[in-house]
């Protein structure tokens, strides 16, 4: 499917600001972002459920920008479920197969393998208030299915289950779309969940999409500030380029002091930047017989966090207010630092991500 310049504008806020997307057959993609970025409205502007003010929508070669929602072969699954509390688990699936005047035999076989599909056979005469919440997320997805949609919409469908089973779900989710290869376009603000579900994502902010992405270019590669800070945790730090070397694309940037060799593809006209580097991507250098050499800063450690597996430092570099976290993981007990330590911290260059001082935050 494919949206071309996509508007839609509530009084002279834009909700969903000139976004264009191609979604491919089969694709589990991810509308991401914060409340209010526009991934609901986009999501409804595809439903049908909302008009667009300017842009398309096609399904394959088929224009549906004036086709209503009830006939755009999409099914949705909504965050608060939507199953309908007064019909049972069978007739609640079953309601879009009635709606089309199916007949009642094949009714019958596609609400089986719908059941089948969502691990719910054998409760189909059980209304909803005797179900989990999970079981009624089952439902409302069962019945999305069922009508074996063109596309399935999925706005926010696990935010109102406890976390265990939140990640059951998600891993059903997947396994249940790579076995129907339906193309889903999936709404959600959990990056974590984002990351772990989608073929590609798209970070979304102030009705603008900032990068599309397969999860891993999105964490390794994000192209703006806004995206690496919404997608896991990251440094930001504040420095100056001294220099550029157009040969090997790299500057040499100064952090109160201290000197990173980063990469950076083409010079910029403002010598004032945004240095940002993940947290696992710092290390702890053991070594104090010799100055700080480039990539190098010393600082204090302010607190630790032993979470098993890792441990976690705020450290504030010499000559700077902030602190940054450095996270090492399978930590040896020996070398576990303690509050108040001084440490050296290295970084390799291509770890570092430049961008500009005005960037936008998240």
């Amino acid at each position: 499917m494919r949206i071309e310049d996509l508007v839609k504008r509530f009084g002279t806020l834009s909700a969903v600001d000139h976004v264009s997307l191609d979604i491919r057959d089969g694709e589990f993609f991810t509308l991401l972002g914060p409340s209010g970025c526009g991934k609901t409205t986009l999501l409804r502007c595809i439903a049908g459920f909302w008009k667009q003010d300017n842009g398309h929508i096609w399904f394959d070669d088929e224009l549906i920008d004036n086709i209503p929602a009830h006939k755009r072969e999409t099914g949705m699954v909504f965050q608060n479920y939507a199953v309908f509390p007064h019909l049972n688990v069978y007739d609640n699936i079953a309601y879009g197969l009635k709606a089309r005047r199916l007949n009642s035999t094949e009714i019958k076989e596609r609400v089986r393998r719908a059941l089948e599909l969502v691990r719910l056979s054998g409760l189909d005469r059980r209304i909803p208030s005797q179900l989990s919440g999970g079981q009624q997320q089952r439902v409302a997805l069962a019945r999305s299915l069922v009508i074996e949609p063109r596309v399935l919409l999925m706005d926010e469908p696990l935010s109102n289950l406890d976390a265990k089973l939140r990640v059951e779900m998600r891993n059903d989710i997947r396994k249940l779309q790579n076995e129907l290869k339906i193309t889903t376009i999936y709404v959600t603000h959990d990056q974590e969940e984002a990351l772990t579900i989608s073929d590609r994502l798209a970070v979304m902010n102030m009705g603008k999409v900032e990068q599309i992405d397969n999860p891993i270019g999105i964490y390794q590669n994000p192209r703006s500030k806004y995206v690496a800070g919404f997608i896991g945790q990251t440094n930001f730090v504040e420095g100056e380029i001294r220099s550029f070397d157009k040969a090997s694309s790299t500057a040499i940037v100064d952090v109160g002091g201290f000197e990173i060799d980063a990469p950076l593809p083409e010079p910029v006209t403002d010598k004032h930047v945004i240095l940002a580097v993940r947290p696992e991507k710092l290390k702890i250098v053991e070594d104090f017989s010799q100055p700080p050499a480039r990539n190098e800063l010393l600082g204090k450690v302010e607190s630790v966090s032993f979470l098993g597996s890792v441990a976690e430092y705020q450290i504030k570099p010499e000559g700077r207010e902030s602190t940054i976290l450095v996270r090492v993981h399978e930590p040896k007990p020996d070398q576990l630092k303690r509050q108040g330590d001084r440490v050296k911290i290295h970084v390799e260059n291509e770890a570092v991500m430049i961008y500009p001082e005005d960037s936008r935050v998240s």
